[in-house]
């Protein structure tokens, strides 16, 4: 059977048809969808294969170095671009020196067998071979881990590139061991065969590339719809929650409203209860006390001194005249009768030197420009507040100097109290640490719109600043009974 022939002409213009086309579809869809990565390099690989072809269409009017080594060169950077277009597309990294590297050892090897051993054969074998690897890594890049909704485009064009690497290693295969042929025989026969076959797989390019960049829109706009859908459904669950959570404030704040009167109510019951038992003590156990002592008394005078029947009574009669002043003091502090008869700095300032004669401290105690008048509320919850401050202070600080200022300005009555001792962490404090104390003065100090902060640190003492505003008034506390 005779050997096929193709007139060389006649081959290089349907190419060259082809690859027109090729390269008119892909420069549209490029156009149309740059935005995605890849898309210009894949589409920029037409125009350069179709510059290719037109060298090697030169190939016996025109010089070796330009229809051959050029004509090779620009086909192998259209395949990189290929390769790299695939990757980008697929959101892969590229692959630039090792690929440049086998394009420089191809055009080389090229060279040489057009300039220094001559053979048809060898340049055709090295470049199927060469483009058989880009062929192959492309459609690897395109096939791998394909997303289920993009599996049509991308294995059309994964298979085709393929196919191409298949057709070019046969071709590579050929040329070693086939017959040796010359630049005028390459069209024809089994060569042309295979030239015509891989201008018809390269030719499905562009509708695998249209696909591909079809399937990946789709893909899109599908995710863009179910984003927005799932933007609704948040959007619409957010001005639900913002619905629920106006509603819940509206009830917190009802529900701070009647825990604050409550707590007024509670705090209210407590200094009538802290006025009745210190009544009881004053009154009653107190005076029980007192009749003892002097019925001890009278005892310890009977008695010859020296005897330890005398010596006994007096032990006893020590310690119950002791008890009598720790009944005073403890009454004194649930209650302060000086606080209600002569106001609070009297009250705070006798406070002050009761508990620096019990503690042998030194507790500096001033005031500054503190109205007249001042509300009861006010001056119950300050002495409270201090009792508890200096109670801090002489039982967990270990301190025995304390400065107290209580000051008055047009607006709000202050109090501060300020010690050097060992300090503490406001926001790690516990019960143990007068924790209990801590949130008693807080909310003592809510109910009359005051606040109150703690500025310490470990080892660098303790400083309690407490502002009342001058302007209060509320129900839940007015005029508790201090009586």
């Amino acid at each position: 059977m005779g050997a096929m022939r193709l007139d060389p002409r006649t081959a290089t213009i349907t190419l060259v048809a082809v690859w027109l086309a090729f390269s008119a579809l892909s420069v549209a869809v490029w156009w149309t969808r740059r935005r995605y990565p890849g898309v210009g390099r894949f589409a920029m690989a037409g125009p350069g294969t179709l510059l290719a072809m037109l060298l090697l269409g030169l190939r016996g009017t025109a010089p070796d170095w330009l229809t051959v080594l050029c004509a090779n060169g620009v086909f192998m950077l259209a395949s990189v671009l290929y390769l790299d277009g695939a990757r980008a597309f697929r959101d892969l990294p590229p692959r630039r020196w090792s690929v440049y590297a086998g394009v420089l050892a191809t055009i080389g090897a090229v060279a040489v067998f057009t300039y220094v051993v001559p053979s048809m054969n060898g340049r055709a074998a090295s470049m199927s071979a060469a483009l058989a690897v880009l062929f192959l890594l492309t459609a690897i890049a395109l096939l791998r881990e394909i997303p289920p909704s993009r599996v049509l485009g991308l294995r059309l064009i994964g298979g085709v590139f393929a196919l191409g690497a298949a057709t070019h290693i046969a071709r590579a295969a050929y040329f070693v061991l086939g017959p040796s042929l010359n630049d005028s025989e390459v069209l024809s026969g089994i060569s042309g065969a295979f030239s015509m076959a891989i201008a018809a797989e390269m030719s499905l390019f562009p509708l695998g590339f249209m696909l591909a960049v079809h399937d990946r829109m789709m893909s899109d706009l599908t995710d863009a719809s179910e984003r927005v859908s799932k933007a609704a459904a948040e959007l619409s669950l957010h001005i639900e929650a913002e619905a629920a959570l106006r509603d819940s404030e509206r009830q917190h704040v009802l529900t701070s409203k009647a825990l604050s009167a409550l707590s007024g109510k509670l705090m209210q019951t407590e200094e009538q209860e802290r006025a009745r038992i210190a009544r009881e003590l004053y009154d009653d156990v107190a005076q029980r006390v007192a009749a003892l002592v002097m019925q001890l008394h009278d005892v310890e005078q009977a008695l010859p001194r020296g005897t330890s029947a005398h010596m006994r009574v007096q032990q006893i009669y020590d310690q119950t005249n002791d008890l009598a002043h720790e009944i005073q003091v403890v009454a004194q502090r649930l209650h302060s009768a000086k606080l209600r008869l002569l106001g609070l700095p009297t009250a705070a300032d006798s406070l002050c030197r009761e508990l620096a004669a019990r503690h042998h401290a030194a507790i500096n105690f001033s005031t500054e420009n503190l109205p007249e008048h001042l509300s009861p509320d006010i001056a119950i919850c300050l002495f409270r507040v201090l009792q508890e401050a200096l109670s801090n202070a002489l039982k967990h600080a270990g301190v025995r100097r304390v400065t107290v200022v209580l000051r008055g300005t047009q607006t709000a009555v202050h109090l501060d109290v300020i010690d050097r001792g060992v300090g503490f962490n406001p926001e790690t404090v516990g019960p143990s640490r007068g924790g209990l104390g801590l949130i008693s003065m807080k909310e003592r100090l809510n109910l009359v719109h005051g606040e109150i902060h703690f500025e310490s640190r470990p080892g660098t003492g303790t400083t309690v600043r407490a502002r009342v505003p001058l302007g209060y008034a509320d129900e839940s506390m007015s005029h508790p009974a201090v009586g």
